[in-house]
């Protein structure tokens, strides 16, 4: 009789052990699981964040590269960014964070802004940030804005004719093709909307 007692002793105790080795095993399973995760998410973030910053490094080589090649513009890359100067203005494109912003800083402005450059994609954005209002511009759109208004590089207004092609049109007295008449235009708009 005492064996059978022990016996069902040992058999209760055995199960208990078993169903605690049970949970304990799936907890040490989980754990490697999520360290597993862990890992792969790293992995893709410091990937992510390798591509962002050599996208970034590209942009302000091409930056760098475009002030050279424009030639009336000064240019002076170091570790951090690089600075375009015109004449007493200049602007400093300077590396902001671990991935792909780049920070706009403008000497002398009186409240500094958070003007930037972001990236969506292989799509640059420039931002400028005036407080209340905030424009946002395609990289070749933003940068033209930036020479325009910030160095306050001599450039036509956004949609002007070159000189070169007001020039073409002189001395003709014609539009496109035949005689211009007052008011045709507002004519033929007005038959397209009809």
């Amino acid at each position: 009789m005492a064996e059978n007692r022990l016996g069902k002793l040992a058999g209760r105790m055995k199960q208990e052990i078993d169903q605690e080795e049970s949970r304990r095993k799936a907890a040490e399973d989980q754990k490697s699981k999520l360290e597993t995760d862990r890992k792969a998410a790293e992995s893709r973030i410091a990937k992510r964040r390798a591509e962002a910053q050599k996208a970034r490094a590209a942009l302000l080589e091409d930056l760098r590269a475009f002030g050279e090649e424009l030639g009336h513009v000064a240019t002076k890359a170091d570790e951090e960014g690089l600075t375009l100067t015109f004449r007493s203005r200049s602007v400093r494109f300077e590396v902001d964070g671990p991935e792909d912003r780049i920070a706009l800083r403008i000497p002398g402005e009186v409240v500094p802004r958070n003007h930037h450059l972001t990236r969506d994609g292989d799509t640059w954005e420039m931002v400028f940030d005036h407080g209340t209002i905030v424009n946002r511009f395609g990289l070749e759109d933003g940068l033209e804005e930036l020479l325009r208004n910030q160095l306050q590089v001599p450039l036509p207004k956004a949609g002007a004719k070159p000189a070169a092609d007001e020039e073409k049109g002189k001395g003709k007295g014609k539009g496109r093709g035949g005689k211009v008449t007052p008011g045709s235009a507002v004519q033929e708009l007005k038959s397209h909307l009809e």
